[in-house]
């Protein structure tokens, strides 16, 4: 669970700018999606925006709010019931220790559940199993940092 910075000289003119090009573009996206997460309401001008229900669900501060606010399990593969289990995993919910976000189609077009997840696995002591096979999850610098403090994951599956 140990992060290696690589060094890599390139001799190559041409290569090392295109090198250079290619880490400049990836930092700048990085820190868009970053942006975007710390400024959901600025976001959210260009995305969907969230349903009431959402935005009850991200206002609770405990699981036992959730719980009594939400009776039954929303539907699966809906972005409510993506949010719900993005916020469970923030909350720490003991009785959430899998997660299978498997082909979910929510989390494109909406910047904060990506680094909402990652933060919440650096904290999160109850998840064991987190499945994001083709989620389109992009938050790989904040999951690597997030992996490093995690004790409890046990499976990943991203790809």
């Amino acid at each position: 669970r140990k992060l290696t910075k690589i060094s890599i000289e390139i001799c190559d003119a041409p290569l090392r700018t295109q090198v250079d090009t290619e880490m400049r573009r990836n930092a700048d996206a990085a820190r868009r999606r970053r942006q975007a997460a710390k400024c959901p309401a600025e976001s959210a001008m260009g995305h969907q925006t969230r349903s009431e229900l959402e935005k009850q669900i991200l206002g609770c501060t405990t699981v036992a709010e959730m719980a009594d606010l939400i009776q039954q399990e929303p539907e699966r593969g809906t972005k409510t019931w993506l949010t719900w289990m993005v916020h469970r995993a923030f909350l720490n919910d003991p009785a959430l220790t899998a997660f299978d976000a498997t082909q979910q189609d929510g989390f494109n077009g909406d910047p904060v559940m990506f680094p909402k997840l990652a933060a919440a696995l650096a904290k999160n002591t109850h998840l064991e199993v987190l499945l994001l096979s083709r989620s389109g999850f992009r938050e790989t610098e904040a999951l690597a940092a997030a992996l490093q403090v995690n004790r409890t994951l046990r499976t990943l599956d991203i790809d």
